[in-house]
């Protein structure tokens, strides 16, 4: 009787320190998975600044090409006025000197 006994025991010993094991494993599961996690939201965050960065870059040049091809315009149009003007200024000072007396 006593053997049975010892014999429960140990295995009630033996059950129990499975389930301790599986607990300390559960336990280093559960912190391999969290920083698994980690892991895996630092990849993504990195990988989408790296996105964001291209797209910033992408729409920064090109808005800087517009920009350009806009001042370009304004220069050539002034310079246009520019010419404009001193070709015909005393033209219309004429015109305009003339219509006043005219009045």
């Amino acid at each position: 009787m006593d053997k049975v006994i010892e014999q429960i025991l140990d295995i009630d010993r033996e059950a129990q320190q499975r389930i301790d094991d599986a607990q300390k494993q559960g336990v280093s599961l559960e912190e391999e998975l969290q920083k698994e996690k980690e892991t895996l939201l630092k990849q993504l965050a990195d990988h989408s600044q790296e996105k964001l960065q291209t797209v910033y870059d992408t729409e920064h040049a090109y808005a800087k090409t517009k920009m350009e091809a806009i001042e370009s315009h304004k220069r050539e149009t002034l310079q246009k006025l520019n010419e404009e003007y001193e070709n015909n200024h005393l033209k219309w000072e004429q015109a305009l000197y003339e219509r006043t007396l005219a009045k």
